[in-house]
């Protein structure tokens, strides 16, 4: 199989994962909650919003440990579209966890499903973090869903 085709089914293999993950937890903990996929004329997307009652939360996975500017542009273009949004998320593969704007993060993936598991600290640091993403390192859970959707929903 070439690389190309490799990484197709890596990112399409990961997206089914955190899908099934998701989907668990909501059905679990947020019965209300509806999860479903945006896309805009082709351009834009983002691949996973959730969205409890009258606001949303958007999820876009990069299953890299890194991300590029251009990866924000499905959640930016999100957001415009969407005044109701109260988190968008870029969810990776690595360890950093970062606010980038006012409803901007970028999140280990680890965090979104399980609790946040890494050696690092970043989600110690108030002024990366808000008080809702600290406590996810504490929770018993350690469910930044569902944290999220307490805080904003």
């Amino acid at each position: 199989m070439s690389d190309k085709k490799h990484d197709r089914l890596f990112v399409a293999l990961f997206e089914t994962y955190v899908a099934q993950n998701l989907l668990s937890i909501l059905n679990s903990r947020r019965q209300d909650a509806v999860l479903y996929f945006w896309s805009i004329k082709g351009r834009n997307a983002v691949d996973f919003v959730i969205e409890p009652g009258r606001s949303c939360m958007a999820l876009e996975l990069k299953a890299a440990d890194r991300w590029l500017e251009k990866d924000f542009a499905g959640l930016n273009a999100f957001l415009k579209a969407t005044p109701h949004c109260k988190a968008a998320i870029l969810c990776h593969n690595g360890e950093e966890a970062v606010k980038l704007g006012e409803r901007l993060w970028v999140l280990p993936i680890s965090l979104i499903l399980s609790g946040y598991k890494t050696k690092g600290n970043a989600l110690s640091s108030p002024q990366v973090v808000s008080p809702v993403f600290a406590s996810c390192k504490i929770s018993s859970s350690g469910m930044a869903v569902i944290l999220l959707s307490r805080a904003y929903f």
